[in-house]
């Protein structure tokens, strides 16, 4: 793996409204005549509404007008910066699902292979045992038999 580095997107949606009120809890809510419902709104008679004065929010400066900014930079610029952010945060991720992947994948397949090696050179260790005791036992009948034949014309020639 790339360092212990782990990057995760977060969802940024926006939470639904039955993951904060459980139904129970709706239906309190609903039976208390204190807590208007959204047809009682919409049935009501509309009641006189006084305006709440509003500031208008104080205009915001660029740092660069919009017009200037589009026009000395061009589309391809802006359009190589976007597509390099996006290449970044998916090669990040990439790499991150890439590692888990592979490391899971590798340490299995590696598994297999140290089982499959295992058995096949304790296969090839017999196999070689037993060519070198067979060679062994073979070497040491001969060097029998030949100690025997030597005592056998020992007692011959003495004989004669």
């Amino acid at each position: 793996m790339r360092g212990n580095k782990r990057v995760a997107f977060a969802t940024n949606s926006p939470p639904v409204l039955t993951d904060k009120f459980k139904a129970a809890k709706m239906n309190e809510l609903a039976k208390n005549p204190g807590i208007p419902v959204l047809t009682d709104i919409l049935h009501s008679p509309e009641k006189k509404r006084t305006p709440v004065p509003v500031k208008s929010p104080a205009p915001v400066k660029p740092s660069v007008p919009a017009e200037a900014s589009l026009d000395k930079l061009p589309w391809n610029e802006l359009e190589e910066r976007l597509t390099g952010r996006i290449r970044k945060q998916v090669i990040e991720r990439l790499d991150f699902v890439l590692d888990d992947n592979l490391s899971q994948h590798v340490s299995s397949v590696l598994g297999q292979v140290v089982t499959l090696l295992a058995d096949e050179i304790k296969h090839d260790m017999q196999k070689t045992l037993e060519v070198i005791v067979t060679h062994a036992i073979s070497a040491e009948l001969q060097q029998m038999k030949n100690k025997r034949e030597q005592l056998e014309n020992n007692a011959t020639s003495s004989e004669t």
